[in-house]
């Protein structure tokens, strides 16, 4: 059953902060309701457990969620039907240890990324998700999540590597060239750079070595130390800092050739919002554990660990880049905690800032854009989740 609900009264009037007024005439962008899949009302195949972060559509309308938990993706048709699972727990071709991340590409193949302590790998689909192949990662860092340039060229990731000489886990936020025929990886730009405490494996049953664990890689987070790419058609990448609105777009040679932003009102930080940082790391962690070792890490040693990180009274300005089928960037801010509203700012290919505009239930967080449709996961205030198509269209007044 369709929804037809026109959003651009309540979700998507541009608005305007601390004096800030777009480039010329705003744009808005309008969000028409077409599918909404609710999760506790599929059938049981189709149920994914836990939320859902990462959603992609191909270009039959087919929508796919991830279900980290039972190691699978799942497949919806464009009516919202449930088709089949892709792949499920275990060490074979097409079946998943350590899901992370997925990501379907314009002639609909599609690449699998997975991460289990060192090991890192990545499955590649052709069309139709067929098998293709899976190949190891092997760098001198360990790649934790991969997002990749539609030509598959590149890579932007979260890496880490242990320093057992002074006990330190080195996180970096990295632009690698990928070449997986060879197979050879290339770090091509460093974006960020941090250190904390690494994990003593004597001591694993230690939930005072856990807390203590948590709360460096939790204060890593608390200073905005988190980076943020996506590569546009001609091979330019858009980066940013946590902690700063500013953008800075890279050349194909990742050389910078245009820097911009805006001026930021900060959302308050809330337990709410701190939860929603770091509770998903538990979640990460508990997937690589064994069973004996995961009631270790119960919530009490997060929120001791969320204690020692002091995380700050305000949210940073950026919470992540999209970039829309034109190739306008939407710089996606935190939701505040009490209305779980997300805001959006648009910005033209030159750099200018066109206008602003806020959704419900943390949409912005997980959307995707294909062929003038959104997208996303949607989470309620009672953590239900729903997976929600839009028609999207923007009105934009002059050119760009």
């Amino acid at each position: 059953m369709f929804l037809l609900v026109w959003l651009s009264l309540f979700a998507a009037t541009p608005t305007v902060e601390n004096g800030v007024q777009p480039e010329g005439k705003p744009w808005r962008i309008h969000f028409e309701e077409t599918l909404r899949i609710d999760q506790e009302e599929v059938v049981d195949e189709a149920l994914w457990t836990g939320p859902a972060q990462v959603v992609q559509t191909d270009t039959k309308g087919n929508l796919y969620v991830m279900d980290q938990r039972e190691s699978r993706l799942i497949m919806f048709d464009a009516k919202g039907k449930f088709v089949r699972q892709i792949g499920r727990r275990g060490e074979g071709p097409g079946e998943f240890l350590a899901l992370v991340h997925f990501q379907i590409f314009a002639d609909d193949s599609a690449y699998v990324f997975e991460n289990q302590g060192a090991v890192t790998r990545v499955t590649a689909y052709d069309p139709g998700f067929e098998y293709k192949w899976r190949k190891q990662i092997q760098m001198p860092v360990f790649p934790r999540h991969g997002i990749f340039s539609p030509d598959k060229k590149w890579m932007a990731t979260t890496v880490t590597r242990i320093d057992n000489q002074r006990s330190k886990e080195i996180t970096k936020y990295l632009l690698v060239s990928c070449d997986f025929e060879k197979p050879e990886f290339t770090i091509g730009k460093e974006l960020l750079h941090w250190e904390s405490m690494s994990l003593d494996n004597t001591r694993l049953n230690d939930s005072n070595h856990w807390a203590e664990f948590l709360g460096e890689r939790f204060y890593g987070l608390s200073k905005g130390f988190n980076a943020f790419a996506v590569f546009d058609t001609q091979g330019r990448a858009y980066t940013a800092k946590a902690d700063a609105y500013q953008i800075t777009r890279l050349d194909s040679n990742l050389e910078p050739e245009l820097t911009f932003g805006r001026k930021y009102k900060p959302i308050p930080m809330g337990q709410t919002q701190i939860d929603a940082l770091v509770l998903p790391i538990r979640e990460s962690i508990l997937q690589i554990l064994p069973a004996n070792l995961q009631e270790v890490i119960s919530i009490n040693v997060v929120k001791r660990a969320t204690e020692l990180a002091g995380f700050p009274k305000a949210q940073f300005p950026i919470a992540g880049l999209r970039l829309i089928d034109d190739q306008t960037l939407l710089v996606i801010h935190g939701a505040d905690p009490a209305s779980r509203e997300n805001r959006g700012d648009l910005f033209d290919t030159k750099g200018h800032y066109r206008g602003s505009f806020t959704m419900q239930n943390n949409a912005l967080m997980s959307m995707v854009f294909r062929n003038g449709i959104a997208t996303t996961v949607e989470t309620d205030g009672d953590d239900n989740n729903s997976i929600v198509r839009y028609r999207m269209v923007i009105d934009r007044p002059g050119t760009m």
